[in-house]
């Protein structure tokens, strides 16, 4: 039997991790003999995520350019060289049909060793504003995979084939069964890591448009270690109607409940948004490389799916906000429908897809 192996490249946080596991569930849903093989670091998401999953990981050490200081980038590029050699033994490990790098630090090195051992490697942008790994490594790669139009304009346009975000097939499955919005439940979600924001700045905010709702109840995902404070300011607001929890296995289950969700403006989480078709409030992280939650946020708003607050808007607009849609029950079903139109539930298997042509096209050169 024909063995078709990808090596999934990168990580570091949900979003690069979640739309590389949904590739993997793609792929292994070809054939029997479709295999995956994940690469990433040992202190990323993926350690943790991809072997629960029951998916081979082997972990590597990178260091970041962007966003670091003058020391650490001299480290890091000093150390690129044994990255790049280390990668290029990995790759010769897994021998891979091909290579799909994902984003993240470690994508860099792994990725360019695979193309200078003359493998097929393609990327995946997940963002409309593409990251510097990515960037870097366009011009190595032989398929470009992206979400959002305006990432054609960092990148090679001839490689690119916009086919959107992969979601997981646990989303896919929600999906099917998530109706319309129907009340006031509300769900904050700040990414993997949480965000400081949010949980600083909601529970009080919350409060008050729950003193005029009293059927309005909130599920809250802090991140790790973040419980407590949000507890003691939830507690201190007086507001008693919410679920907190620092992190949730089962997001298509919180996503499918909730009437109404705040959140971050991550790619990873405006695709599934879509797909689900919630209404949502999103607050891009102001600090995020290029400010590319922003351009991910108004692919929904210009959509008519969402909302967008400016982080240093909050508290002046979010509760004005929150009074209006959740008293307007035919809105925020127009906004769920809206959403809805604007997801690519496919993507996962059409990214799939495309790999395997590009294994194949390499397998009869080699012939």
């Amino acid at each position: 039997m024909k063995t078709h192996t990808l090596a999934l490249i990168g990580g570091g946080t949900g979003g690069h991790v979640y739309p590389a596991v949904a590739i993997a569930e793609a792929w292994k849903a070809r054939g029997e003999g479709y295999a995956v093989h994940f690469v990433g670091s040992a202190d990323g998401l993926e350690a943790r995520v991809v072997p629960e999953r029951g998916h081979p990981f082997t972990a590597i050490q990178a260091r970041r350019l962007k966003n670091a200081g003058v020391i650490e980038r001299g480290r890091s590029l000093i150390a690129m060289p044994q990255a790049i050699s280390r990668g290029g033994q990995i790759i010769k490990q897994i021998d891979p049909d091909v290579i799909l790098g994902v984003g993240g630090y470690v994508s860099g090195p792994v990725v360019l060793a695979g193309a200078l051992a003359s493998r097929p490697v393609a990327i995946a942008e997940q963002n409309a504003v593409p990251g510097l790994t990515n960037r870097l490594l366009a011009r190595a790669a032989r398929r470009i995979y992206t979400a959002f139009p305006e990432a054609e304009a960092r990148l090679p346009a001839a490689k690119i084939k916009l086919l959107g975000n992969p979601v997981r097939a646990d989303i896919l499955a929600a999906a099917e069964r998530c109706g319309p919005p129907t009340g006031r439940r509300i769900l904050v979600i700040g990414g993997s890591q949480g965000a400081l924001a949010l949980n600083r700045d909601l529970p009080e905010i919350l409060a008050t448009v729950g003193a005029e709702m009293p059927d309005l109840h909130v599920e809250h995902l802090t991140g790790p270690g973040r419980r407590a404070e949000a507890e003691d300011r939830y507690e201190a607001a007086g507001f008693k109607a919410v679920e907190i929890h620092e992190y949730l296995d089962d997001m298509a289950d919180a996503l499918s409940r909730a009437d109404l969700i705040i959140a971050r403006a991550g790619a990873t989480t405006v695709a599934e948004l879509a797909v689900m078709g919630r209404p949502s409030v999103l607050i891009p992280f102001p600090y995020a490389a290029d400010d590319h939650q922003a351009a991910n946020a108004r692919s929904l708003v210009d959509a008519g799916g969402a909302l967008m607050i400016r982080e240093q808007d909050m508290a002046a607009e979010m509760r004005g906000a929150l009074r209006q849609l959740l008293r307007d029950g035919d809105r925020l079903r127009e906004m769920a429908e809206r959403a809805r139109g604007r997801g690519r539930p496919s993507a996962a298997a059409d990214i799939a897809a495309d790999l395997d042509a590009l294994a194949d096209a390499q397998g009869r050169r080699r012939r």
